[in-house]
């Protein structure tokens, strides 16, 4: 299912978000957002990058989301993103923090966690 144009600017993350792609290949899609763009001109994508299973992209700045919006569109059935963002905990709402905190922590017992390989 495409993900529709939006950005990733909210106040309370850091300016690095990273993303990895897996899965089926897929089109990330940038353009400009409308109160920055030209009235004159259609709102086309700027920028077209195809993402192939095991490609990552990182987006640094905090330009990218104040100027730009992007969307993903899979070419097949089955595309897996897994992101990482910087949560800045100063700027959650006081009432939100210790659960955010809670989220973003190793379980306990992570250090027993085993892979085998396979």
């Amino acid at each position: 299912m495409p993900v529709k144009y939006h950005d990733d600017g909210e106040d309370t993350l850091g300016p690095t978000i990273a993303t990895l792609s897996l899965g089926s290949p897929s089109s990330m899609m940038f353009r400009c957002k409308k109160k920055y763009s030209d009235r004159k001109v259609d709102r086309k994508e700027c920028l077209r990058v195809l993402l192939n299973h095991g490609d990552m992209v990182v987006m640094h700045g905090i330009d990218i989301h104040k100027f730009y919006e992007h969307k993903v569109v899979p070419a097949g059935l089955r595309r897996f993103a897994l992101t990482s963002r910087n949560i800045i905990i100063d700027r959650v709402k006081a009432e939100e923090q210790e659960d955010a905190k809670s989220k973003g922590t190793l379980p306990l017992h992570a250090q027993e966690f085993e892979y085998d390989g396979n």
